[in-house]
């Protein structure tokens, strides 16, 4: 990786960390160049606005996200069950660690930053929703190899839609109550979702 990439990365990273511990809007483009170690001239080499980096945070974080919770999930052959809780239990194991090393338990990025930013930066709502539809593809792939014979490709994606949704639900939880326990408090709901199909 060239010098120049090395830097954009670390820029994203350091929004990544702010957006998600504080929020968009209360984290200045001089507290990203600061974090970063660049002054905001550099940052704005890489990034034509603040607005631009979120977009790129949102893209790094799906790319995380799949790489490190779903395609980890997937690694070896193992059942569908097996595969939904491991999912629940990378996603505990990581709000954990972040918990005991920053006193936060900060809930999930995605969901943080529709929130704050769906209506005002439609770029980055369109990237969250990539995000959630690439996630409901992988809870497909959990679905489809056990749901009976007479189940519809409709109902797969409203149960991949629920998975969705029951695991932001938890991770909402979690912030709320500053619990990362919460996420694994919803993984029997997540389970009896999956045997609806069974």
């Amino acid at each position: 990786m060239s010098k120049s990439a090395i830097t954009r990365q670390r820029i994203i990273e350091t929004a990544a960390t702010l957006f998600w511990s504080d929020s968009y809007h209360s984290v200045s483009v001089s507290e990203i160049a600061a974090g970063a170690n660049v002054n905001k001239a550099t940052l704005y080499q890489y990034f034509s606005s603040k607005q631009d980096l979120a977009v790129s945070v949102a893209k790094q974080q799906r790319a995380w996200a799949l790489d490190e919770i779903f395609d980890q999930s997937f690694r070896d052959e193992t059942g569908s069950f097996e595969r939904l809780e491991r999912i629940y239990r990378i996603v505990a194991k990581n709000h954990k660690s972040i918990k005991r090393r920053t006193g936060q338990s900060r809930g999930c990025p995605f969901v943080n930053s529709a929130m704050e930013l769906a209506v005002s930066i439609p770029e980055v709502r369109h990237e969250i929703e990539t995000t959630l539809k690439q996630f409901a593809e992988y809870y497909l792939k959990i679905i489809e190899p056990i749901a009976r014979p007479d189940s519809t490709r409709t109902e797969h994606h409203s149960i991949a839609k629920a998975l969705v949704g029951n695991m932001n639900g938890a991770m909402v939880a979690s912030k709320i109550e500053q619990r990362p326990q919460a996420i694994l408090d919803a993984l029997p709901a997540a389970v009896s979702l999956l045997k609806t199909v069974t």
